[in-house]
């Protein structure tokens, strides 16, 4: 398993400015870390920082979901 945490953190941010909730966030990440143990879970809580740091950097703090 290759660890490539920069895309991780992509697809986190780009996830939650196309609207994915806090909650789809992390059944996704749940997936991750019964997949890839340790690694996984790790990788996944800085994607999900990455993403929420995202939707607080945008111009209204909201995310694209109507």
């Amino acid at each position: 398993m290759q660890r490539r945490p920069e895309l991780s953190r992509s697809h986190a941010r780009l996830a939650r400015k196309s609207g994915v909730t806090p909650e789809e966030m992390i059944d996704a990440m749940t997936t991750a870390i019964l997949s890839g143990g340790v690694p996984g879970w790790i990788e996944g809580s800085k994607a999900f920082i990455a993403g929420a740091a995202a939707v607080s950097r945008s111009p209204a703090g909201e995310t694209a979901r109507a």
